[in-house]
């Protein structure tokens, strides 16, 4: 019975981490791509999926659209870890920014590249580096944005 009632908990939690309402088909998907994940936090990304959770001792990210496609996943690293060239063009672009997070990426189509989020007073900028330390995407947030949400 206990182990009746960890399962269930364990479902609800992956379901429902965060008060965040999952589709079936993306916690179905995210189990069959991530067994024995743990610790396990949803949340809705614009028009994706984000979980955050646990696996062998490792914080890991992982992005699904609506669909249940698996779109991405991210596991956090160190700044020494990312390319001496993206620090420089960081530096030079966002002066008066800090890195907040960087996470090693990998995607659907096994491209590899950096997540790096710069926090500046005003806004965050969510940047994608390739392999080279090219900052080729970025998006930003405005922190007054966020109050709003």
């Amino acid at each position: 019975m206990k182990r009746i009632l960890l399962i269930a908990a364990m479902i609800s939690a992956v379901a429902f981490g965060n008060n965040t309402k999952v589709p079936d088909n993306v916690s179905t998907a995210f189990s069959n791509k991530f067994p024995g994940a743990e610790d396990v936090n949803w949340k809705k990304e614009f028009n994706k999926f984000e979980v955050e959770f646990t696996q062998k001792n490792e914080t890991i990210i992982a992005l699904f659209s609506k669909d249940g496609s698996w779109i991405e996943t991210a596991t956090y690293i160190d700044v020494e870890d990312l390319p001496a060239k993206t620090i420089k063009e960081i530096e030079l672009y966002y002066e008066k920014g800090f890195i907040s997070s960087i996470r090693k990426a990998v995607d659907f189509r096994k491209n590899n590249f950096y997540r790096v989020t710069v926090e500046t007073g005003e806004a965050f900028y969510f940047l994608k580096v390739d392999e080279e330390g090219d900052i080729i995407d970025t998006s930003v947030r405005y922190k007054s944005q966020l109050a709003e949400e």
